[in-house]
């Protein structure tokens, strides 16, 4: 009975064994099973975005040429020109003055043409607003771009814009997007004078003094603007005080009833105040002004420029410090009514 015994059991035994190692190998199988399906899968979502700008990582766009400045109503001589290229760095091999070859990188630029731009550019104005437009252009077989803005019917000191044009199927508002063409955008400057040199106007601004009371018409304006060649000018026929306080629109009627539009194209109202009294220092003296000017047009009486700003200087004594924080706050006010009115 003995000698069964042990050979029931060797077998059980080795039944076992088989049985547990093809328990593990199906274990191991089911893990190596289980590992390869849970590696994981990346997904770029933003991939058009991604190789969007890298298409224009050797995209170089530059300003060709630019016209002059306009008096508005009247067009551009010549368009804006940009052109539109791509880097390469080529390796040559010079020789030194030791004998040896060195390598060193030599930049070319190769026009490309039927590359898209965006021109975002000054295209009306809404009473003091400037509005602005864009619009898509291509540059032809020389990588050249020309521009000329079809309205120029009114005043401006701003710039054109002009970046690389975004596909259709590429998300405009992605980060990579948005840094890529910030990094190709260049600007050009743009200006539009007023007509005022050919139209004339008529003045009421009045100065204050360190009261806050009102001591008569600005000379100083009225000077400035006949330096910069603006002669048809003078004080309004309608320069009682008590106008200062009134709309615009009633001073308006009430100098139109005597010139009318013929004879003057604009209206310039305004005060110049002290906002810092004169004041000791160290040095000498010193305020600050606040000069407050609007234009309005005699055809429709329309306010199309407004314009505060303020000013300090210093002088040494009472009327240098006064005078000259005068003239320069001046001479700001006029270079921003140049362009602006």
């Amino acid at each position: 009975m003995k000698k069964y015994r042990i050979i029931t059991t060797l077998v059980i035994a080795s039944v076992f064994c088989s049985c547990q190692t093809s328990k593990v190998n199906n274990e191991q199988d089911k893990s190596n099973t289980s590992n390869e399906i849970s590696e994981p899968v990346i997904e770029i979502k933003n991939l058009k975005e991604i190789e969007y700008a890298e298409s224009l990582t050797n995209i170089s766009i530059k300003s060709v040429s630019s016209p002059k400045e306009i008096i508005k109503g009247r067009k551009f001589k010549e368009p804006f020109k940009f052109s539109v290229s791509k880097i390469q760095n080529m390796e040559s091999q010079t020789e030194s003055t030791e004998s040896t070859d060195e390598n060193s990188a030599t930049t070319t630029e190769t026009p490309v043409a039927n590359f898209k731009v965006n021109v975002k550019y000054p295209s009306s104005k809404e009473k003091t607003e400037l509005q602005f437009s864009t619009i898509e252009l291509t540059s032809d077989e020389n990588g050249i771009i020309s521009f000329n803005p079809e309205n120029t019917n009114f005043t401006c000191a701003t710039s054109i814009e002009v970046s690389p044009a975004i596909p259709q199927d590429v998300n405009a508002s992605d980060e990579v997007v948005i840094n890529a063409i910030q990094q190709k955008k260049i600007t050009k400057d743009i200006k539009i004078k007023s007509d005022i040199i050919n139209k004339g106007a008529v003045l009421f601004v009045w100065e204050y003094n360190e009261k806050g009371r009102p001591t008569g018409n600005s000379y100083n304006i009225l000077s400035e603007l006949r330096k910069r060649g603006i002669t048809l000018t003078g004080n309004a026929p309608v320069s009682d005080v008590s106008y200062i306080e009134k709309p615009l629109n009633e001073l308006y009627q009430a100098n139109y009833e005597i010139i009318g539009s013929t004879m003057y194209g604009y209206l310039l109202s305004g005060t110049l105040k002290f906002e810092q009294p004169v004041t000791k220092v160290e040095d000498g003296y010193t305020c600050t002004l606040i000069f407050q000017l609007d234009g309005i047009d005699m055809k429709t009486g329309d306010v199309i420029f407004s314009t505060t700003q303020s000013h300090n200087a210093q002088g040494s004594n009472w009327n240098n410090c006064v005078s000259k924080c005068k003239n320069e706050l001046t001479v700001k006010i006029v270079d921003e009514l140049i362009y602006g009115l």
